[in-house]
């Protein structure tokens, strides 16, 4: 690695900081991937990119892969002039969060704690069992008109039926725990509907836990084929086999050729 990589790493290595990468392109489609994803599993928390959007014809919306162990997150967005997508992120007391919202959709709410656990970043988040000591529920609720209710449910249990209270006049809404809920094991479901004056409404479901064993895996085959691969090896690898085939069949055509003029010579020989 150059003088300029390795200092560009130190000054990225601050303690307690969380470093959030944007880039155009994916770390796929940069001819230098490994740079990339070094410094994003070094220093970085999420690396933001756009350029592949959702594949076109495949329709690929959530383009989302892990880097070595859940160490560190790549997250592609789909595309602002076919799709009108654009994304919704928070950091809140280290722990980050996102949403891919369509424009116009409304309203708009993300949970910020507890956090999805198909994407939790063990390296850089802390421990699940630190995190299971705030006692609060967090979700960040927006529309173009004001918002009339804030409605958490835990489980489906309709008995933890939680209403969220706006903190000021911001978009967050916290709720507490309920004391006799056990958080100490399992996976868990949560359940956030949105409602504003209007009456149009948002429902986010998303599973949490605090135990890590428990944590759900997140692998979604086809978009870690695009995210984690390198198109300049796979391109650098078919312009080898094209031009290797290229020659051997022309090789093969030559043979063939040898092999009909000594065929025809044999002939008129007589042999």
């Amino acid at each position: 690695m150059c003088i300029r990589d390795r200092e560009l790493k130190k000054k990225l290595r601050n303690p307690g900081s969380l470093n959030i990468m944007f880039g155009h392109y994916p770390s796929s489609v940069i001819y230098q991937s490994s740079l990339v994803r070094n410094l994003l599993k070094s220093t970085g928390l999420v690396y933001m990119s756009g350029h592949l959007h959702d594949l076109m014809m495949f329709k690929a919306r959530h383009l989302y892969t892990f880097h070595e162990d859940k160490s560190a997150l790549e997250l592609e967005l789909a595309d602002w002039k076919h799709n009108r997508a654009y994304r919704l992120f928070a950091v809140d007391h280290g722990v980050f969060t996102f949403a891919d919202v369509k424009h116009g959709e409304w309203p708009v709410a993300l949970v910020t704690f507890p956090k999805d656990s198909r994407f939790w970043l063990h390296s850089e988040e802390g421990s699940l069992e630190q995190l299971r000591q705030r006692r609060q529920i967090r979700i960040l609720a927006f529309s173009d008109v004001p918002v009339l209710n804030v409605t958490i449910q835990i489980d489906n249990n309709s008995t933890l039926e939680l209403e969220g209270t706006q903190e000021g006049n911001g978009p967050l809404y916290t709720a507490t725990w309920p004391q006799f809920l056990n958080l100490s094991h399992g996976l868990h479901n949560l359940k956030v509907t949105v409602v504003d004056v209007k009456e149009r409404s948002q429902t986010i479901r998303q599973t949490f836990t605090f135990v890590e064993d428990n944590v759900e895996s997140f692998d979604w085959g086809f978009a870690n084929l695009v995210l984690r691969c390198s198109f300049a090896s796979i391109f650098h690898a078919m312009f080898v086999l094209t031009l290797l085939g290229n020659l051997l069949s022309m090789l093969l055509l030559r043979l063939k050729r040898c092999s009909l003029n000594i065929s025809c010579s044999m002939t008129a020989t007589g042999c």
